[in-house]
Formats: structure tokens, sequence, C-alpha cells
């Protein structure tokens, strides 16, 4: 799958990940964090960081799967934020 990041300001570019890998995340900046996944026929867009959310983390992961995209602060307990869409 294809996922690209951006902020207001730096476009982080385009990563290949693979289904279940894990994705770190280190935020530099305490702004608003979008990304865009392709996946075949699937799609997704999403907050990687969102200030109010993620408060004083630095660093982020992320799992993709085929049933959504799991946030955790610390790799031990993921929480679904995201699913994929078709339409």
């Amino acid at each position: 799958m294809s996922v690209s990041c951006s902020s207001s300001n730096i476009v982080f570019g385009e990563q290949t990940l693979v289904n279940g890998e894990v994705y770190k995340w280190r935020v530099s900046q305490r702004k608003l964090h979008y990304c865009v996944a392709i996946w075949e026929r699937f799609f997704a867009s999403w907050h990687a960081f969102q200030p109010r959310r993620d408060g004083n983390h630095e660093t982020l992961f992320w799992m993709v799967k085929e049933d959504g995209f799991f946030i955790s602060w610390d790799k031990a307990k993921w929480v679904k934020k995201y699913r994929w869409e078709t339409e």
C-alpha cells in the first residue's frame, strides 16, 4: 500500500507499507499531520497526529491492517482509529 503524509508546511513523502507493518511517527512540530493511503481498491485518510489527542507524545506508532488503522503510544496497547473506505 502507498501512504503519503503532510502537515501545513511539510510534505513527508510517500511510504510503501505492507499489511500489519508498524510505522513509527516522530513529531517535530505540534501541528496537525494528515495522511492518505491507497491499497488496491481501498483508500483512507486520517490525522496521523492531532495535538489534543496525542498530547505530549513525541512518538506515535501506527499499524495498518485489513480492518483499519491502529494507533499506539507505547507499541503495547493498540486502538483502532480509522477504517478503509471503498467508495
